[in-house]
């Protein structure tokens, strides 16, 4: 008995030491942001609510309509809510130019992202006003931009609007 009473004592410190260990090492490492944002086209699945992923925010306010026109632009063509970074590390920092389109708007501005902080944001974007509602969205969402989270097959950039905090979903195309 004493046997297996140690026995389980010691698979019960290894086992916390070994969680111990691997949350340690994801504390100090920072995100490879060159890698993530660049060298791919990122197409947006859907914008939701923060804390609420796997589902679209109703930008349309029940307009069925709407909504089914948006979604449709969304999902059948690949040339619509995209995204593309250009940009090289500097002290940590990377920045660079973005392109990309909305519906009926082209958009472009540049870009800063903090690998450590995972902070992001835009500034000097330029976009004409997009004729769909969830086109409208994505460009403001762009524009608000504060931070991201992700790797090389999904990415998420979260922003302010209102009282209201949302995000990005993307996939690389």
């Amino acid at each position: 008995m004493n046997r297996l009473i140690k026995s389980l004592f010691y698979f019960r410190f290894l086992s916390c030491c070994w969680v111990l260990m691997v949350w340690l090492s994801g504390c100090n490492e920072k995100d490879d942001v060159v890698s993530i944002f660049t060298d791919k086209t990122w197409k947006l699945t859907y914008i939701g609510v923060k804390g609420t992923y796997g589902k679209m925010y109703d930008f349309w306010n029940g307009d069925n309509t709407a909504n089914q026109s948006s979604i449709q632009k969304l999902q059948n063509n690949k040339e619509y809510f995209t995204v593309s970074f250009n940009g090289s590390e500097t002290n940590g920092i990377v920045s660079g130019a973005f392109s990309g389109r909305a519906t009926s708007a082209e958009i472009n501005g540049t870009w800063t992202a903090d690998g450590n902080k995972q902070t992001f944001s835009t500034g000097n974007v330029h976009a004409g006003t997009d004729q769909d509602i969830l086109g409208r969205a994505f460009i403001n969402g762009l524009r608000n931009a504060q931070s991201y989270t992700g790797d090389t097959e999904n990415l998420y950039i979260y922003y302010e609007e209102g009282q209201q905090s949302f995000f990005l979903a993307f996939k690389p195309q």
